[in-house]
Formats: C-alpha cells, sequence, structure tokens
C-alpha cells in the first residue's frame, strides 16, 4: 500500500494537469473489469458454482484477462528481430 501511495504522490502533477489522459486510460480499464467479472460470474452461477466460489473466482478472472492483455501488448511493442533473440518461456 505504501508503495502506491508514493507512486501516486509522485505522480500528482501529471495526474492534475493530464487528467484526460488519466481519464482515456482509466475508463476502458474500469469497464473492462466490470465486463470480464459479470462475465465470468454469470457464466459460474449458469454452470451452478456457489456463491462464495463464483465471487472470487469472477474478480481473479477479471484481474488476469487484465494481465493477459498486458502482457500481449507489451510484448507486441518490441521488434520483431528483438523477440526472435530472446528466449522463450513456457509456462
Amino acid at each position: 500500500m505504501a508503495t502506491l501511495v508514493l507512486i501516486f504522490a509522485f505522480q500528482t502533477d501529471n495526474i492534475i494537469e493530464k487528467w484526460l489522459h488519466v481519464l482515456l486510460i482509466a475508463v476502458p480499464i474500469l469497464i473492462q473489469v466490470y465486463f470480464n467479472s459479470t462475465l465470468t460470474y454469470g457464466l459460474m452461477k449458469l454452470f451452478g458454482v456457489a456463491h462464495q466460489i463464483a465471487a472470487p473466482g469472477a474478480l481473479i478472472g477479471a484481474s488476469n484477462f487484465f494481465e493477459l492483455g498486458w502482457r500481449r501488448r507489451s510484448r507486441s511493442s518490441v521488434p520483431a528481430q528483438e523477440r526472435r533473440s530472446q528466449p522463450s518461456s513456457a509456462c
């Protein structure tokens, strides 16, 4: 928690001056998280999963979906030549 406070404290000027940029980033992420968690929870309830499993599972699914999208995006920004020289990780 302290790390987050420090990150935002040092970026106060950017957040205040470029509030539109912050909104352009935050709003689509918020929509994505709500959509993914609602979809996951709805599917779990459709398949008869109990609430105490479905609720945390929906939040975990939404956060993992965001991480997957970020990894794909950050990897696609690396030029193809550099990607070939990097060893692939098998997870």
